[in-house]
């Protein structure tokens, strides 16, 4: 019996051993920790020096493969072996329904289609009629990714990338490339190309001595490329730059620094010469980029800040608007100076006296029928009681108006605000309100 104890006890220590041993190797650093470089480096050049400044560009036009290879290349970068087999599994074809792209909870689609926008699947079947058969399920958001979107999955096969990859690709489709924004189109890259045309233009007339040269990440023979013609030119301080303000860990210094150095140290090793490397600060340790974006903050940083006594229980004026924020479980004072700055510029760009005191209220409060206008924002999920949802009912159907917000286009919070006010008011449909509407006016 001691020797059977012995010999499991030593296999235990051996599969746990192994298993540790393969999570080291699995998930070992692909070369130097070029961050601890960073931070560890000498930064003053030597020689003729060269700037190469290396980036990510976002795609204009809809490209899936772009989609599919950043999914790839964070996956790898952030999630850890074995979670990564989960993360990259192929468990079947996302769907969306294309007019409820983002849904924090479960629902009854109208239509699904995959990433490539179809409705049906490779036997011309409608994906909703396998919904209907009960061959689609709901894959709910993951509280872990921050905004994350619910959407659905065929698994009667497989779809040839990570479910999760097609899922990314399917929302960029129908938010980013779709209605989410107009055109259909992201001027990114064009955009950051002109920026870095000027600035090395400029750059280039002030030290003329200096080689300036930029690539794409996406682009990686051409990267190569301009980094061994840089090279050739005879310089022998190589600065690293990024257009970032803020550097990011996977894709800055996991991905385009990291390669950057690997093709200048493959460079070394042809040639046989050492080059020195350094790598630039992002931007925003510069006072000019700084005041730059403080400058398209202006409007907003220069806003008034309104005192905001909580709790104010001053009767109400007559004559005057009065607009009460009503309290919920979904972040309804998360941004405190909202509604006072909204009233604020009610006031001043219209006739109106507005009263922009802040007044936080239950939904059950007795005193709700004495405003016209009640105010509802938040950021995350929330339900009413049944008490809530008649209080706002009588509100409603004696006059009141509810005016509802999502901060920074929550949809955590949109989708339980539609959720609630259909229950608040069943027998009511949706409708948008044409921008011809008197109230626009």
């Amino acid at each position: 019996m001691k020797k059977f104890l012995i010999t499991v006890l030593v296999l235990i220590v051996a599969v746990v051993a192994g298993g540790y041993g393969t999570f080291k190797y699995k998930n070992r650093e692909h070369g130097p920790d070029i961050y601890a470089m960073y931070k560890t480096q000498d930064s003053v050049p030597q020689g003729r020096t060269g700037v190469f400044m290396i980036g990510l560009s976002q795609t204009e036009d809809f490209d899936p493969t772009w989609w599919n290879n950043i999914f790839d290349h964070i996956a790898h970068v952030r999630i850890p072996w074995p979670f990564r087999i989960a993360a990259l599994a192929d468990r079947g074809i996302a769907l969306m329904d294309p007019d409820r792209d983002y849904s924090t909870e479960e629902f009854t689609p109208n239509k699904l289609v995959d990433r490539f926008g179809a409705e049906h699947d490779i036997y011309s079947t409608p994906y909703i009629e396998l919904y209907r058969q009960g061959l689609v399920e709901w894959i709910a958001p993951q509280e872990s990714i921050h905004l994350d979107t619910g959407y659905f999955v065929y698994t009667g096969r497989q779809d040839g990338i990570p479910t999760t990859a097609g899922k990314t690709i399917s929302y960029a489709r129908l938010w980013y490339h779709g209605r989410g924004i107009e055109g259909r189109k992201i001027p990114a890259r064009y955009q950051q190309q002109v920026v870095n045309n000027y600035a090395l233009a400029r750059l280039g007339e002030r030290y003329p001595d200096v080689i300036f040269q930029q690539a794409d990440t996406m682009k990686p023979w051409l990267w190569r490329k301009k980094i061994f013609d840089m090279l050739d030119t005879g310089i022998e301080t190589f600065v690293l730059a990024s257009p970032m303000v803020v550097y990011s860990g996977y894709e800055d210094f996991n991905n385009g620094f990291r390669h950057s150095i690997g093709s200048v140290e493959e460079w070394e090793k042809l040639n046989g010469r050492d080059i020195k490397v350094i790598i630039a600060p992002p931007l925003g340790h510069f006072k000019p980029i700084r005041d730059g974006y403080l400058l398209m903050l202006k409007d907003k940083l220069d806003t008034p800040q309104i005192s905001v006594a909580q709790g104010d229980d001053r009767p109400l004026g007559r004559g005057t608007l009065n607009v009460v924020k009503l309290s919920h479980g979904g972040g309804s004072d998360d941004a405190p100076l909202a509604l006072g700055n909204l009233l604020q510029l009610v006031g001043e760009q219209t006739t109106l006296r507005v009263n922009s005191q802040k007044r936080l209220l239950s939904i059950t409060d007795p005193t709700l029928p004495e405003y016209p206008l009640a105010f509802m924002h938040g950021r995350r999920t929330f339900r009413l009681t049944a008490g809530q949802r008649k209080a706002l009912a009588q509100f409603i159907e004696g006059g009141g108006v509810v005016f509802a917000d999502a901060i920074c286009a929550a949809g955590p919070f949109a989708d339980s605000f539609r959720r609630e006010m259909k229950a608040v008011l069943p027998q009511h449909t949706w409708k948008r309100i044409p921008p011809g509407h008197p109230m626009f006016t």
